[in-house]
This record gives structure tokens, C-alpha cells and sequence, in this order.
């Protein structure tokens, strides 16, 4: 699997895409080892994915287009493989949670991941069970 993040952030700020992309290979490969993929999920069909951090203008355009919703959000995964992440809501929920802002990235990374693994989010069963497995996820990758 070709995994490469991106940086599209239109001011300076403190991402290292290449150790994001290190950690991410990690997960990748306990998530496949570990037999967490879901049935029928787009992962195993996929040969790159492609993670782009935006800010909150730029995720709210794609919410919009995609999901008739105009307020920005966390992450935003497409099937083919592209994974976008806003910045922005990143830094407002690391303060608010009083976390560092690198690891609620690295959190909204690998709910990308998930959602290609076959995880969803939209009602509350199958939102708790893709915390939980998101959560033991992240503990596996420490900063």
C-alpha cells in the first residue's frame, strides 16, 4: 500500500507529513494483521491512499459538494482512497479535549483509515464500536 500525506494548509504551520505517514504505515499493518478490516471494505481493493490536511474552508466546500452538509468537519473519506482533514477543527478540539494537537491529527487520520476499513459513524452503535477500535488504534503509535 502506497500511503502518502500532504500538507495543504494555507499557512505555516507544524506538521511533519512524512512521520505522520510512518505512524500511519504502522497502524495499516496492525489493522490488516489484527483481521479489523470489515467485510466487503474498500481498503484491501485500494494501491495508494492519499491523506490531504486542509483547513476549514476547504473541508466545508467538500461537505457541501458531497454530503449536501455546509459546515466543516473532522475528516472526509472518499472510497478511492483520498482522506481529507481539517486542520482547524483539529486545533479547536486538542485545546478544548487539552491534548496535544499532533495527536488529535494522528486521531483523525486513522478514522480515515477506518472509514476505508469499513467503519462508520452514523448512528450510535457503529459510532461507539469505531471509537473504540480508533482508540486502541491510536495507543498503538505513540508519539
Amino acid at each position: 500500500m502506497n500511503l502518502d500525506c500532504y500538507n495543504h494548509y494555507p499557512a505555516p504551520i507544524d506538521y511533519e507529513p512524512n512521520a505522520m505517514q510512518k505512524r500511519l504505515k504502522k497502524v495499516y499493518k496492525h489493522l490488516t494483521a489484527a483481521d479489523l478490516v470489515l467485510p466487503g471494505a474498500h481498503l484491501f481493493s485500494l494501491e495508494a491512499m492519499e491523506y490531504n490536511l486542509v483547513d476549514d474552508a476547504t473541508i466545508a466546500d467538500l461537505h457541501a459538494t458531497y454530503m449536501n452538509d455546509p459546515t466543516p468537519t473532522d475528516v472526509i473519506t472518499f472510497h478511492h482512497g483520498e482522506v481529507f482533514v481539517s486542520f482547524d477543527t483539529a486545533q479547536r478540539e486538542a485545546k478544548v479535549r487539552g491534548i496535544r494537537l499532533a495527536e488529535e491529527l494522528f486521531r483523525y487520520h486513522v478514522h480515515g483509515l477506518l472509514h476505508l476499513a469499513g467503519y462508520d459513524d452514523l448512528n450510535q452503535e457503529d459510532y461507539d464500536l469505531m471509537h473504540k477500535v480508533q482508540e486502541e488504534i491510536v495507543a498503538l503509535a505513540p508519539l
